[in-house]
């Protein structure tokens, strides 16, 4: 049985959980997500797809023809378990939209909006919970980082799409430059808006993210990366999924303060990673010295290649 798998698990109401124990073990370790809707079928999902729960307690790949539907009740129950039956002390994570949890592991939400002046003020009749299991795989980036860094430090790009492993890489590479593996210890500050890189649950990292981590949790990416300039003197920045127009500018402000900075963006191809008009400004002020590019979500954390942005700038 996969270890993760099953510390996920616990967190599921009795009735849910000992039917999630049932899943063959072979296939525990590819389960990424396990999925509860109200009043639809159960789903566990792998890389290589959704297997769903039969009311005869059996997994099958497609809907079965009596597929296990999740009650309401149950959905209720879980939110319960997974805010320690206090749902008010979560209000912010609620509206936010995600809680994450010992272990690592982290719940997404969905259900109704309630807006206000100042945004989503919170969600209520919550419909959906998607759970991903957390997985740290120490040493996964290590042949990467001697390829990045083998000649100093240096701002990286990593590139892919959904569930090609970028979070995962992410993780391992601040941990190994923060625990030393490429020489020395190099002083990092991880920005991690979505609680996904360092796992913070109840102000401790639930993840491996090294001696020399220093964890910004909750921080807006663009704020963030800003309060460890001013408060940290970081060497590296490394923060997950860049997107728009602030965090590039912040991104410049990092670099000009002198730390280097390491991100994920999603994008499958080259042309669609050049077609962003922001991101081609920062390669044409040298803003990353190497993009890395990932194959893909059937073989996640696999790199395809490694390239220099200004050989793609004069394209």
């Amino acid at each position: 049985m996969d270890q993760a798998y099953m510390e996920a698990v616990r967190f599921f109401p009795p009735g849910i959980r000992t039917k999630l124990e049932q899943f063959p073990a072979v296939k525990q370790k590819g389960v990424r997500e396990i999925c509860l809707r109200a009043e639809r079928p159960l789903a566990v999902c792998r890389f290589d797809g959704p297997f769903f729960l039969g009311e005869n307690g059996q997994f099958s790949s497609g809907i079965p023809a009596r597929p296990y539907r999740v009650k309401e009740s149950e959905l209720a129950e879980f939110l319960r378990i997974l805010t320690g039956y206090s749902l008010h002390s979560y209000e912010q994570e609620i509206r936010a939209g995600f809680l994450t949890v010992q272990g690592g592991h982290r719940a997404g939400l969905a259900g109704s909006c309630i807006w206000g002046q100042e945004g989503v003020r919170t969600v209520r009749e919550i419909s959906s919970v998607t759970f991903r299991i957390a997985r740290q795989i120490r040493g996964c980036a290590s042949v990467l980082l001697r390829r990045l860094f083998q000649e100093g430090l240096c701002s990286v790009l990593i590139a892919g799409p959904p569930a090609s492993g970028k979070t995962t890489l992410l993780k391992d590479l601040a941990r190994g430059l923060s625990d030393g593996e490429t020489g020395r210890p190099v002083k990092v500050s991880l920005i991690d808006e979505r609680g996904e890189l360092a796992a913070v649950c109840r102000g401790i990292p639930q993840n491996d993210v090294g001696v020399m981590t220093d964890v910004f949790d909750g921080y807006p990416k663009e704020i963030g990366m800003l309060q460890a300039i001013r408060a940290m003197t970081p060497q590296a920045i490394v923060l997950d999924e860049i997107a728009g127009e602030a965090e590039m500018r912040s991104i410049r402000q990092c670099l000009n303060a002198g730390a280097a900075v390491i991100a994920s963006i999603h994008a499958s191809t080259l042309d669609e990673l050049m077609s962003r008009p922001l991101l081609r400004e920062l390669f044409q002020t040298g803003a990353f010295r190497r993009i890395v590019l990932l194959k893909g979500a059937g073989t996640p954390g696999e790199v395809s290649e490694i390239f220099s942005p200004k050989e793609l700038v004069l394209c």
